[in-house]
């Protein structure tokens, strides 16, 4: 590039007519790039620099003379001076400078008249490359067990005040003391790309979905922790909204295209929390997340980029909650964000105390940050290499029907149909049990695999689908008898609402191989959709995470006696509905629609 493209956006209180005056007492003053600052690139070439800053000094009531000019060195700047303002007799400037790709660059400031240098300012390091915002709860913060800090020295981090530093632990923004997987991300993406990577955390620990609502937003399940929540009517809350305003903040100051993507850590203080009633239910962590989503690209202004991780984790003995992953996978399948890693997955030595804690030990840190880094990567070039703008269009990808999903009993001993939607002609392979199988979605993305059948098992395996592109692993699959259940009331009413001596029923149920998929669709008018819930083991906390809306009890207790009579795994699908007719039930009627057919194909022994 020969020449640098300037745009001078504003140019605000003047002082006067500009006078040639020869040894006049002037000063450059630069408020913006900061030190280390790293600006989003707008395609793999180039990216645009914002300069702002005053011209201050001089004789009292008499204007510096001359004009400013800039240049940047680096390994592929243009490195020769260019016009910036030709008449400096401002205030304050703002100009916007198209600058290659790279760096870092040294970036200099210059005020010359007639030849002479007046003045000259200079910031040391700034990049052009990929900026990104990262938020959550602990796990996206500084809470991990090693203070980590960028070896390729191509890494920097955004302070609360605005300016910009080497990437270090603590990352400045985000709440916690310890350590986080930023820099090693960093460094990979650097590495990878070529260019700086900069990062602006908001994240805080601790913190619900909920918190992360704008104000306004009634929710009638408090988090665990309330002390971000103002109570606005009997039984209501709502956020005080200054996460998301401090999400939304940051976004905004960026400005339109100011980062790549944002990347969101969080789940675990919605999951199985110690008072069921504070757990939400998974259809409603999607509905909250979605809105958090929406409300901060319209808040930004433009349909900013989120990639959503997979993240329920808390300690050995509880290492995810089906639902709220499920919700965090309805996300990427409805196109609001993309998929971000499975770090459920990272246990064990992965987490702090010896494996004993929630938060990441320092081998657990580098291993979310390679996660992060398989995720976001193809992404990017992907982008790069098609030279289009990173917009969210919903994009086609792989979805199985809701119904596979972590936890699941599958039919013993029939053909398992597996379906779901996929990009149209590319492969989906389908690995369970040492089957491998493979189908195509036809032109309206629909494809459909079947299994051979098996014998039961209470070995928890892994579910594998995968389309060369996504993969996705569901976790802890049972093979045994799987009953679908249905109808009104007293087939939908849960344990606390129908059996006297609930209390002991569920400090009893601690059957893990009794699984319950609760469809949570419903509603006559209801159109049809894939089965939407999340599957339950038999214990007292999964039981009631689902509140009204929760695990039949005659499911349950069908499923007790069929595990103690055959000894294996039984699975239920419960698909009702209280007070409904049975018109709403037929074929063409909403509830069958909605709640019976989109789970039709799944393999059964029967219904009740």
């Amino acid at each position: 590039m020969k020449t640098l493209l300037i745009r001078v956006l504003c140019l605000v209180l003047a002082f006067g007519v500009s006078t040639k005056i020869a040894g006049a007492d002037v000063s450059i003053e630069l408020s913006r790039p900061s030190d280390f600052e790293v600006f989003q690139r707008t395609d793999a070439r180039t990216g645009e620099v914002i300069v702002e800053g005053r011209v201050a000094g001089g004789e009292k009531n008499v204007q510096p003379p001359g004009r400013l000019e800039v240049r940047f060195l680096g390994d592929v700047a243009p490195g020769k001076w260019e016009p910036f303002l030709t008449n400096p007799g401002v205030a304050k400037f703002r100009g916007v400078l198209k600058v290659p790709a790279g760096g870092w660059y040294q970036m200099e400031l210059r005020l010359v008249d007639a030849g002479k240098n007046l003045a000259e300012s200079r910031v040391e390091h700034v990049g052009v490359g990929e900026v990104w915002v990262v938020a959550g709860q602990s796990n996206s913060a500084n809470y991990g067990e090693e203070k980590l800090r960028t070896s390729t020295g191509r890494v920097s981090a955004r302070t609360a005040d605005g300016k910009w530093q080497v990437c270090e632990d603590p990352q400045p923004g985000a709440g916690g003391r310890g350590g986080s997987f930023l820099p090693p991300l960093g460094d990979a993406l650097a590495n990878e790309l070529g260019v700086p990577v900069g990062f602006v955390s908001v994240g805080v620990g601790g913190t619900s979905v909920r918190e992360w609502l704008p104000r306004g937003i009634p929710v009638t399940i408090l988090p665990s922790v309330t002390g971000r929540m103002v109570a606005v009517g009997k039984e209501q809350w709502e956020s005080d909204g200054a996460l998301f305003d401090s999400l939304a903040g940051t976004l905004k100051s960026l400005g339109k295209g100011g980062c790549r993507a944002v990347l969101w850590h969080q789940g675990e203080s919605d999951a199985n929390q110690a008072d069921p009633t504070r757990t939400l239910p998974g259809p409603l962590y999607r509905a909250n997340l979605g809105r958090v989503i929406g409300d901060s690209r319209l808040a930004a202004g433009w349909p900013v980029p989120w990639f959503v991780a997979q993240a329920t984790y808390h300690v050995p003995g509880d290492e995810f909650s089906p639902e709220i992953r499920l919700a965090q996978r309805q996300i990427w399948e409805a196109g609001l964000a993309m998929e971000g890693p499975d770090t459920d997955a990272l246990t064990g030595e992965m987490r702090e105390r010896g494996g004993a804690g929630v938060h990441f030990s320092g081998a657990g840190q580098r291993a979310h940050a390679t996660r992060w880094a398989g995720c976001v990567l193809p992404w990017v070039r992907g982008i790069l290499d098609a030279g289009k703008s990173d917009r969210v269009d919903g994009p086609v990808r792989l979805a199985p029907a809701g119904v596979f999903s972590d936890r699941m009993v599958l039919q013993q001993e029939r053909r398992v149909p597996v379906w779901g939607s996929g990009v149209p002609g590319r492969e989906v392979v389908v690995e369970f049990g040492g089957q491998r199988v493979a189908g195509k979605p036809g032109p309206d993305g629909r494809w459909r695999v079947d299994l051979e059948p098996m014998e039961a098992s209470s070995q928890p395996r892994v579910f594998s689908i995968s389309d060369g592109v996504t993969r996705l692993d569901i976790r802890d699959v049972l093979v045994g008898e799987v009953w679908l259940v249905s109808g009104q009331s007293n087939m939908h009413w849960t344990l606390s609402h129908v059996v006297e001596n609930a209390a002991a029923e569920l400090d009893s149920a601690q059957v893990p191989e009794i699984r319950q998929f609760t469809v949570r669709k419903g509603g006559a008018s209801a159109g049809p959709v894939f089965a939407e819930g999340g599957w339950h083991r038999a214990n007292r906390q999964e039981l009631l995470s689902g509140g009204t809306s929760g695990d039949s009890a005659l499911g349950y207790f069908f499923a007790r006696h069929l595990h103690g009579t055959l000894k294996v795994p039984v699975g239920i699908v419960n698909a009702s509905v209280g007070g409904t007719p049975v018109e709403a039930w037929m074929k063409e009627g909403g509830l069958y629609r909605a709640m019976v057919e989109p789970a039709a194909p799944y393999a059964l022994q029967g219904v009740l």
